[in-house]
Protein backbone atom coordinates (compact mmCIF):
# COMPACT_ATOMS: atom_id res chain seq x y z
CA UNK A 1 0.00 0.00 0.00
CA UNK A 2 1.10 3.47 -0.80
CA UNK A 3 1.19 6.25 1.82
CA UNK A 4 -1.72 7.39 -0.06
CA UNK A 5 -3.79 4.36 0.57
CA UNK A 6 -2.59 3.75 3.93
CA UNK A 7 -3.63 7.51 4.79
CA UNK A 8 -6.83 6.58 2.91
CA UNK A 9 -7.97 3.20 4.63
CA UNK A 10 -7.15 5.13 7.97
CA UNK A 11 -9.81 7.56 7.28
CA UNK A 12 -12.22 5.39 5.74
CA UNK A 13 -11.50 2.85 9.31
CA UNK A 14 -12.12 6.18 11.10
CA UNK A 15 -15.38 7.01 9.58
CA UNK A 16 -16.72 3.07 10.12
CA UNK A 17 -15.88 3.23 13.40
CA UNK A 18 -17.59 6.51 13.81
CA UNK A 19 -20.54 5.32 11.84
CA UNK A 20 -20.91 1.91 14.28
CA UNK A 21 -24.28 1.35 15.54
CA UNK A 22 -24.32 1.06 19.44
CA UNK A 23 -23.57 -2.14 20.38
CA UNK A 24 -23.48 -3.69 16.92
CA UNK A 25 -21.50 -2.98 13.82
CA UNK A 26 -18.91 -4.63 11.81
CA UNK A 27 -15.47 -4.03 11.50
CA UNK A 28 -14.59 -7.00 10.37
CA UNK A 29 -13.49 -5.15 6.46
CA UNK A 30 -10.90 -3.78 7.99
CA UNK A 31 -9.59 -6.31 10.47
CA UNK A 32 -7.61 -9.50 10.06
CA UNK A 33 -8.85 -12.01 12.52
CA UNK A 34 -7.45 -12.61 14.93
CA UNK A 35 -6.19 -8.51 15.90
CA UNK A 36 -3.59 -8.26 18.63
CA UNK A 37 -4.54 -5.37 21.00
CA UNK A 38 -2.31 -4.84 23.36
CA UNK A 39 -0.49 -7.99 23.11
CA UNK A 40 -3.94 -9.53 23.78
CA UNK A 41 -5.56 -11.40 20.49
CA UNK A 42 -9.62 -10.62 19.78
CA UNK A 43 -11.89 -11.71 17.21
CA UNK A 44 -12.87 -8.57 15.26
CA UNK A 45 -16.26 -8.82 17.10
CA UNK A 46 -14.35 -8.63 20.73
CA UNK A 47 -12.61 -5.96 19.22
CA UNK A 48 -15.78 -4.13 18.20
CA UNK A 49 -16.70 -4.21 21.80
CA UNK A 50 -13.70 -2.38 23.17
CA UNK A 51 -15.10 0.64 21.14
CA UNK A 52 -17.32 3.10 23.48
CA UNK A 53 -20.85 2.89 22.21
CA UNK A 54 -21.69 6.93 21.25
CA UNK A 55 -18.04 7.06 20.89
CA UNK A 56 -17.18 9.84 18.04
CA UNK A 57 -13.56 9.84 16.84
CA UNK A 58 -11.02 12.85 15.40
CA UNK A 59 -7.74 12.35 13.75
CA UNK A 60 -5.94 15.01 15.25
CA UNK A 61 -2.39 13.03 13.94
CA UNK A 62 -1.79 10.77 11.31
CA UNK A 63 1.65 9.23 10.46
CA UNK A 64 1.86 6.62 7.87
CA UNK A 65 5.28 3.76 7.07
CA UNK A 66 4.45 2.05 3.68
CA UNK A 67 7.28 0.33 3.58
CA UNK A 68 6.31 -1.59 6.96
CA UNK A 69 2.55 -0.93 6.71
CA UNK A 70 2.26 0.78 10.01
CA UNK A 71 -0.15 3.72 10.81
CA UNK A 72 0.41 6.23 13.92
CA UNK A 73 -2.41 8.77 15.25
CA UNK A 74 -3.34 10.88 18.07
CA UNK A 75 -6.95 10.88 18.26
CA UNK A 76 -9.31 13.01 19.83
CA UNK A 77 -12.46 11.05 21.30
CA UNK A 78 -16.20 12.80 22.42
CA UNK A 79 -18.18 9.80 24.74
CA UNK A 80 -21.81 11.12 24.35
CA UNK A 81 -22.78 12.02 28.69
CA UNK A 82 -18.79 12.88 29.09
CA UNK A 83 -17.21 15.99 29.26
CA UNK A 84 -14.15 15.07 29.81
CA UNK A 85 -11.55 14.74 26.64
CA UNK A 86 -10.45 11.55 25.92
CA UNK A 87 -7.23 11.28 23.68
CA UNK A 88 -5.61 7.83 22.52
CA UNK A 89 -2.51 7.57 21.42
CA UNK A 90 -2.15 4.73 18.75
CA UNK A 91 -0.10 2.26 16.25
CA UNK A 92 -0.97 -0.25 13.75
CA UNK A 93 0.50 -3.14 11.87
CA UNK A 94 -1.65 -3.67 8.95
CA UNK A 95 -0.84 -7.17 7.12
CA UNK A 96 -0.27 -8.50 3.51
CA UNK A 97 -4.27 -8.21 2.85
CA UNK A 98 -4.39 -4.72 4.51
CA UNK A 99 -6.20 -5.21 6.74
CA UNK A 100 -5.53 -4.14 10.96
CA UNK A 101 -3.29 -6.97 12.39
CA UNK A 102 -1.51 -5.62 15.32
CA UNK A 103 -2.81 -2.73 17.44
CA UNK A 104 -0.74 -0.21 20.46
CA UNK A 105 -3.11 1.99 22.29
CA UNK A 106 -2.52 4.27 25.14
CA UNK A 107 -5.62 6.08 26.25
CA UNK A 108 -5.69 9.19 28.48
CA UNK A 109 -8.44 10.58 30.39
CA UNK A 110 -10.79 7.69 31.06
Amino acid sequence: MSTTDLQSFYRTYIAAVNALPPSSGNLAPYLASPVIHNDRHFTPAEYRALILDGSTFTIDELIVDERARKVAARLSIEVVGREKKITENVFYVLNEEGKIQQVWSMVEGV
